[in-house]
């Protein structure tokens, strides 16, 4: 039998002796494989991969040059690179050193320190809580590592850690332990890695039997054993070599937002009732309002050290296009053809997948990194980057961190917000040398089209770093967390005893004596509760009874359920799957999978029906009411359409599936236009379909697009439904532990949410009476953005967009009484709702900014 591998090969299965052979079944002949996106002629023969070919005058090509000539009609912004040059400390190495072992080593390493890190050394020998910001590559690591390495030799602690240094995930942890151990060996302090990677169980009992001074590890690995300290005997064991640790360093602290920032808070306010002497110290790249955002997320106020190293920026070109794919792929083969190094970004896993199979040929191969893959595939590609072994890579935000990934040149991506793209920016160019990132803009995306003629709003939008730390999911099974590890004392619980009291209701906490314990169906409640909004995972297989089946990758339940259902075509590593079955058994899901040579992709539609369960806040301008509050998402997904990748909707076929999958879970969302929003916590809302209502369909949409402006969500953080039936929007964290911060952002930020989607509409020139893709329109949309009413939507954006500076032009919106309008006929909040007053006109034209277009 025959099994598919990658790239149109396949092998050949002996059903008895399994011996394997791959092979090419396809004639021999030429013959185009996979669909051609950018409609240049793609063969495959069974002849050996030629190696990449060497351009004329490669070193001497300026790709920024040659950018602007090849895409000069669409390229819309230019930024040259510049170099930093850092200011240098006037004083010695061995001056801010007391420790001569450190010294001798020190010197060896660094001949000279920057003014930061002289600051910053200073600062936490002082005994200060330090964040520090700085570029990529510029240091950061020996700011902070200098000062704690001096303090552990001025007292040393045999047997005990003394410091942990915790990363985002395993990956940047092994390889910040491998850049800091020469550093660290040369002075005798020893520095290992425990983080729940599959490493060997003797070696964990010795790293236990006698602990390092630094241990690199993750939050992941520190909530669980924490919390099972008294009942397995290797968290027993870990908790007592962590018992008196000094430093807590926190690495890549940006990436401490939405479900994962709200159990780290948690998770350290924990770590310190350890030890209530704990020093804190953070470092990150990119992080707006630092002071601030740590402040939320540490259980002490921290000091900012803001600093930058030697390093070349990148030149940042936009570039405009139809066709994004094509456009992507076209650049990364410019770039890594001419034997430069190249990171692409893509929007999706799906899409890194395709742009990786459609990009790929004899001249040059493009890998894929992204979660779901396994771990040691993950691992060989990140090495053979660095050996320089391989030119070009599809990605997700796997490769945004801190790995050490070689001499990169350049870096693509498709629309992300600002911070992330800076993050991805910073992994080029950190050897100094002339670097390109293009950020490619797609004109068919409402919000891609928006910035390629509104540069500049790019570069102010999405700073929010949303946590969701009012999360009732999060908190309860924190306490409870927290209550495991050792009672909880009544001076304890004061900042939360509304949470305690709702756990000892519910037989989960007990109280004797002063004291809270967790009961035992409170222990059973939190039994696998991870601090990730990953959920559980689901396994993947693919084989049959003859060659046996095999596992190859991992989906998380979330979005195992909208990638997975009966029919679904799924792509892992270049190889297309087509899912035979979902085997829902909890945290042992199953999916089963055969490989399929297609060029097709699937779509599913997907019906929910959501239940208010609590309402937190509410706020009412005129004609729009919104609410904020829990609610409980139920998914069904009953048929799917397919196409073929590059086909337009029109063509795809509508298939209905014997079996539903469905899905449940509780999340946050803010619910708009619901009238007085009395008996909110009773609704029941029930997706419609957009041919009921297509002006409400048509604004969730663009409030969708708004909102992943205004917060700088990404498209799978956040959804929406509309009911028509009650006339109401809602917009919900896709999140399965209880939300991620971004509906809560949305409802503090209304206002400039609804006043976004205004400007994305009226200034779209098409004249389609359902909008276009570049207003109404949504990508995965499960109507299809058929029966859209673009001019109602617009009359009601307006409406609530007047509605909202009104009541705020009179004063404070928060201490405004409702403002008693007349009814609109059609009782949806349209414009007529506040007909008649000149006041609302000009009120409209100035929020919107409109100079004429209205």
């Amino acid at each position: 039998m025959y099994d598919q591998v990658g790239n149109g090969r396949e092998v050949l299965i002996c059903s008895e002796c399994k011996y394997q052979r791959i092979v090419n079944v396809e004639p021999e002949v030429e013959k185009p494989i996979a669909p051609n996106n950018y409609n240049k002629p793609k063969v495959r023969t069974d002849s050996p991969r030629l190696p990449v070919r060497d351009y004329v005058g490669v070193g001497e090509i300026d790709f920024t040059t040659e950018i602007r000539r090849k895409h000069g009609l669409n390229l819309v912004f230019e930024k040259t690179g510049r170099k930093t040059i850092p200011g240098y400390s006037t004083k010695p190495v061995e001056d801010v050193i007391i420790s001569p072992k450190l010294r001798s080593s020190i010197k060896r390493e660094i001949p000279c320190l920057y003014e930061y890190q002289e600051d910053a050394i200073r600062r936490i020998n002082e005994g200060e809580h330090l964040v520090i910001t700085a570029p990529t590559a510029s240091g950061k690591t020996k700011a902070f590592l200098i000062p704690i390495l001096d303090k552990i030799l001025q007292n040393p602690n045999r047997g005990k850690i003394s410091a942990l240094f915790i990363y985002p995930n395993k990956a940047l942890a092994a390889d910040q332990v491998y850049n800091i151990h020469d550093i660290a060996s040369g002075c005798g302090v020893r520095i290992k890695q425990l983080d729940g990677s599959k490493q060997d169980p003797a070696y964990r009992r010795q790293l236990l039997s006698d602990p390092p001074e630094i241990l690199a590890t993750n939050f992941d690995f520190i909530s669980y054993h924490l919390a099972h300290s008294t009942t397995m005997e290797m968290s027993r064991r870990f908790r007592e070599a962590i018992g008196e640790i000094k430093f807590i360093v926190v690495d890549e602290v940006h990436q401490c937002t939405g479900i994962f920032g709200a159990n780290i808070k948690w998770v350290l306010r924990r770590l310190k009732r350890l030890n209530p002497e704990l020093q804190f110290i953070a470092s990150s790249a990119t992080l707006e309002d630092v002071v601030g955002f740590c402040d939320r997320l540490f259980p002490v106020s921290m000091t900012h050290v803001e600093g930058f190293g030697k390093q070349t920026e990148p030149t940042l070109q936009f570039v405009s296009t139809d066709h994004e794919r094509d456009l992507l792929i076209d650049l990364t083969r410019e770039f890594a053809l001419r034997g430069r190094q190249v990171l692409t970004f893509a929007k999706s896993r799906r899409e890194a997948e395709l742009i990786a199979i459609d990009g790929s040929d004899e001249m040059l191969e493009i890998f894929v990194h992204r979660s779901g893959i396994p771990e040691q595939r993950r691992a060989f590609v990140e090495s053979a980057l660095r050996r320089d072994e391989i030119k070009a890579v599809a990605c997700t935000p796997t490769l945004e961190l801190g790995i050490n990934i070689g001499n990169l040149d350049a870096v693509v991506s498709s629309y992300t917000p600002y911070s992330r793209l800076v993050q991805r920016m910073g992994r080029a160019g950190r050897h100094g040398q002339d670097s390109n990132a293009v950020l490619v803009l797609d004109k068919t995306n409402p919000i891609a089209h928006y910035y390629a003629s509104n540069q500049n709003q790019y570069f102010e939008d999405g700073k929010l770093h949303s946590i969701s730390f009012e999360n009732p999911t999060v908190q309860e099974n924190q306490v409870l967390l927290m209550a495991t590890e050792s009672p909880l004392l009544e001076s304890e619980v004061s900042e939360f005893a509304r949470i305690v009291e709702s756990l000892c209701s519910a037989g989960k906490l007990a109280y004797d004596e002063g004291r809270y314990y967790c009961t035992e169906l409170g222990r059973k409640s939190i039994e696998g509760y991870g601090i990730r909004d990953i959920g559980y995972q689901v396994q993947l297989y693919t084989g049959s009874h003859l060659t046996g089946r095999r596992s190859f990758g991992k989906v998380e339940s979330p979005l195992a359920y909208g990638w997975l259902y009966p029919g679904a075509l799924y792509f892992h590593d270049k190889v297309t799957y087509r899912c035979l079955s979902f085997e829902k058994r909890g945290r042992h899901s199953k999916a089963f999978l055969i490989p399929e040579k297609t060029a097709n992709i699937t779509i599913p539609v997907k019906l929910r029906n959501v239940d208010v369960k609590d309402v937190f806040a509410s706020q009412r301008h005129g004609v729009l009411c919104s609410i904020y509050g829990a609610v409980h998402v139920h998914q069904n997904i009953a048929k799917y359409y397919e196409k073929k990748r590059c086909a337009p909707m029109k063509d795809s076929v509508l298939h209905v599936m014997e079996h539903p999958l469905c899905f449940d879970f509780d999340t946050l969302g803010v619910v708009f236009g619901i009238g007085s929003g009395e008996g909110a916590n009773s609704l029941c809302l029930t997706d419609s379909p957009a041919g009921s209502d297509g002006d409400l369909h048509a604004v969730k949409h663009l409030l969708i697009h708004a909102a992943r402006m205004i917060v700088g969500a990404e498209s799978n953080e956040m959804d929406g439904m509309v009911d028509s039936v009650k006339n109401t929007i809602l917009l919900y964290d896709s999140s399965v532990n209880g939300g991620n911060g971004v509906s809560k952002a949305i409802f503090e930020r209304q206002g400039l949410v609804v006043e976004r989607a205004c400007k994305i509409i009226s200034r779209c020139g098409c004249s389609i009476k359902e909008g276009c893709p570049r207003c109404t329109h949504l990508e995965g949309c499960s109507c299809q953005n058929k029966n859209l009413n673009k001019i109602q939507a617009r009359k009601i954006l307006e409406s609530w967009a007047s509605s909202i500076f009104f009541d705020r032009g009179v004063q404070d919106y928060r201490h405004t009484k409702p403002v008693t309008t007349s009814t609109p006929k059609n009782g949806r909040g349209h414009a007529s709702g506040r007909a008649g007053s000149r006041s609302v006109c000009a009120l409209k034209r100035k929020i919107l900014g409109c100079h004429g277009e209205l």
